[in-house]
């Protein structure tokens, strides 16, 4: 159930048609990777007509983030693109916690985040992703984007770099663990889900090469390069799924 925000609820306890509307429009955008559409849409919707409901601010944080994808280059464009996505992400979950969309967002954009702050920050921020994630999953166990991020937050633990460990234990007392069982798991739960998602079966193909089992590496990077790319990041996704297949 929604809370009271700009705009009011009817009477029967649902979201105002013209939220619904805009929900479904965003949606529709997102799931034919029409990034600019989505934004074009929800930038007038958030910061022009100053319509700021949670859902509507998590969706924005969402193309925000997807923009940033699209740029090849590390660049401020590229940073500010990330970091309005965090600040949109985390004033959506805020305000309606129980929104598995916003949990999502938040995690992710907190988790991009991450690679612009200090190891201080990035450490402690590993613990609120992982509990974004989960709650997300909790709240739509069908969710094959959020149980591919917690793949995702799996993967990043078992990359933590000594340096990182060693500041983790003096911080927080330890370190965050994983296992590659684990890993492997939620991004082949991902995939029964959603098959399309080429950045998982990327990942999948990293988790069995970093094992050493390169069969199944080259089978996931095989299976990430026959996808047809849409997006900018979907092209480079699949070059370095091709890439990578011939070193297996």
């Amino acid at each position: 159930q929604f809370l009271y925000f700009i705009v009011k609820k009817k009477a029967n306890n649902e979201m105002p048609a013209s939220v619904e509307e805009l929900i479904a429009q965003a949606d529709a955008f997102n799931e034919k990777q029409d990034n600019q559409g989505g934004f074009a849409l929800l930038d007038n919707a958030v910061r022009n007509e100053k319509n700021e409901h949670p859902e509507l601010l998590w969706r924005l944080a969402r193309v925000e983030y997807c923009l940033g994808e699209d740029i090849a280059d590390e660049n401020d464009e590229k940073k500010q693109r990330y970091l309005t996505a965090c600040d949109l992400a985390e004033k959506a979950v805020e305000a309606l916690p129980e929104s598995s969309g916003a949990q999502k967002w938040a995690g992710i954009t907190l988790g991009k985040k991450g690679s612009y702050v200090a190891t201080k920050e990035k450490i402690a921020n590993a613990y609120v992703i992982r509990d974004r994630f989960t709650k997300a999953v909790e709240l739509n166990p069908k969710d094959g984007t959020a149980m591919h991020s917690l793949g995702v937050w799996h993967w990043n633990v078992l990359q933590i770099s000594f340096v990182e460990r060693t500041a983790a234990k003096v911080l927080f007392g330890a370190p965050p663990t994983t296992t590659y069982e684990e890993c492997e798991k939620w991004l082949l739960q991902c995939h029964e889900l959603a098959p399309e998602m080429g950045s998982n079966s990327l990942l999948l193909g990293d988790v069995y090469y970093q094992q050493k089992k390169y069969a199944d590496a080259k089978k996931w990077y095989e299976t990430c390069a026959a996808l047809t790319p849409v997006t900018e990041a979907d092209k480079r996704r699949k070059a370095e799924a091709e890439k990578k297949a011939k070193k297996c």
